[in-house]
């Protein structure tokens, strides 16, 4: 069984989108409200966790372009809406794809962000 795929976790990619969305929203609350106490150890917890924040970051950039050849796909294979409608759902894709294709490029600006910061945090270790 292939661990990387997520094969293990079971579910189809809106199981494992909500997945993330509670997963990263929990990450969000407690560094907003770590109940008293520091949100991050060290800055060697830090660096640990901007590298992560990074990973998923780029797995998020790298999964849209695919949702976007679905789309373009079904599209083709005439799954979406009939035939009058061609015209119209075929601008509505572009825009679908055009939109992924720029939050692609946002998540891949974050990610290369998150890299500098990550790089730069490793640097302010006590060790």
């Amino acid at each position: 069984m292939d661990t990387t795929r997520g094969d293990n976790l079971g579910g189809g990619l809106v199981s494992l989108a909500t997945r993330a969305e509670e997963l990263t929203r929990c990450l969000y609350y407690r560094t907003v409200d770590p109940h008293g106490g520091s949100p991050v150890g060290d800055a060697e917890e830090l660096s640990v966790l901007l590298g992560h924040l990074r990973s998923l970051t780029d797995n998020v950039a790298r999964t849209l372009p695919g949702l976007g050849g679905w789309l373009e796909e079904r599209l083709l294979a005439g799954e979406l809406g009939n035939e009058r409608e061609f015209e119209a759902l075929t601008q509505s894709v572009v825009e679908v794809t055009s939109a992924l294709a720029c939050a692609r490029e946002s998540a891949a600006r974050l990610g290369r962000q998150l890299d500098i910061a990550e790089n730069v945090s490793r640097t302010l270790s006590a060790s």
